[in-house]
């Protein structure tokens, strides 16, 4: 197997299906040598998914519809799901030809960077002497950040601890707590990690922001306290009320947020990318919007050239029974 057999893999249900055609395009076109699979839970795929998957079909990309059916759901359920896809039985059929893996929420645009988010992990496993890259949150006690980075050997070993929870969450969801955080998941895998008999990853100073924030930046990986977000999070763009706010625009500054945005222009410039973007629901596209507009605001008060970010017309046509928003887009400053 190659040293750049990586697997990201994710679970996507209801709305969240939504960010699935561009989640699956910015990993591939960031890192064509690595596989993304998007799990749906049980449900089937959108028409949308269906339509990316095939404007993606010579790419390696999969979305799997059949697992965690009849599971118990609701609320944030099925983010736990992720992390009980290393059990022996679904190891075996969807991850044995892969070496390292990584999960994160779907609501992301992943970005290429240098060094490789696998030479990035791989360091921070070496720094941590651990099998696993992740990070505690500083403000909630026994939840493990759920951006993982594992390697073939952690997964390995997590797998008796996996069939033991896969079997309590498909029949009491995330009632197998007796205090349940909001992170249910993040819950699920420090429960796991820890009774798998891997010690627990640093935990970040709870009163200082701008540690956190030196946690996303791809360039500390060489750190213990490393969890960074390898792209845009579109999630940080549903309260437009703080997103705009000091702590937000102090991250969106920095400048590898600002690496982002001009990657994300470059995608931009991709007649895929802008296919794709005309198929997703409205849900997620807004959340572009958001990102690009406060990106660029961010960008606006540097003394550089604003990167090329798209100007955006929206209009809506009927799709069916559904309505969405369809953006044209023109590159600026070409």
């Amino acid at each position: 197997m190659s040293d750049k057999n990586l697997c990201f893999f994710t679970v996507a249900q209801g709305k969240y299906q939504s960010f699935i055609p561009l989640f699956l395009y910015s990993i591939s076109e960031s890192y064509p040598d690595f596989t993304t699979i998007v799990f749906t839970g049980g449900e089937p795929a959108e028409p949308y998914v269906v339509e990316s998957i095939e404007l993606l079909s010579d790419r390696n990309v999969d979305v799997i519809t059949d697992e965690f059916s009849g599971y118990k759901s609701g609320g944030r359920v099925p983010a736990m799901w992720r992390f009980l896809l290393f059990t022996t039985e679904r190891f075996e059929k969807y991850f044995s030809n892969f070496n390292y893996f990584y999960t994160t929420d779907v609501d992301f645009i992943i970005c290429p960077e240098t060094p490789s988010l696998l030479t990035q992990h791989l360091t921070h496993c070496n720094t941590l002497s651990l099998p696993y890259s992740a990070s505690l949150r500083h403000y909630y006690p026994e939840i493990i950040v759920a951006r993982l980075f594992a390697t073939r050997s952690f997964a390995l070993c997590v797998q008796d601890q996996v069939d033991i929870y896969d079997k309590l969450v498909e029949e009491h969801g995330s009632d197998i707590f007796d205090e349940t955080p909001r992170h249910f998941d993040e819950r699920l895998l420090y429960e796991i990690v820890t009774k798998s008999g891997f010690r627990s990853p640093p935990k970040l100073d709870p009163y200082s922001i701008s540690h956190e924030f030196d946690l996303f930046d791809p360039a500390n990986y060489d750190r213990e306290l490393f969890s960074p977000h390898h792209g845009i999070h579109l999630g940080i763009g549903r309260k437009k009320r703080g997103l705009g706010g000091e702590m937000w625009m102090s991250l969106f500054n920095r400048d590898f947020y600002q690496g982002y945005a001009e990657q994300l222009s470059k995608f931009q410039s991709d007649p895929l990318f802008v296919k794709l973007l005309s198929i997703t629901p409205d849900y997620a596209v807004r959340l572009v919007s958001r990102m690009i507009e406060v990106l660029d605001k961010c960008n606006s008060t540097k003394d550089v050239p604003a990167p090329a970010v798209a100007e955006k017309s929206a209009g809506m046509e009927n799709v069916g029974n559904t309505r969405r928003r369809v953006l044209s887009i023109t590159l600026l400053n070409e």
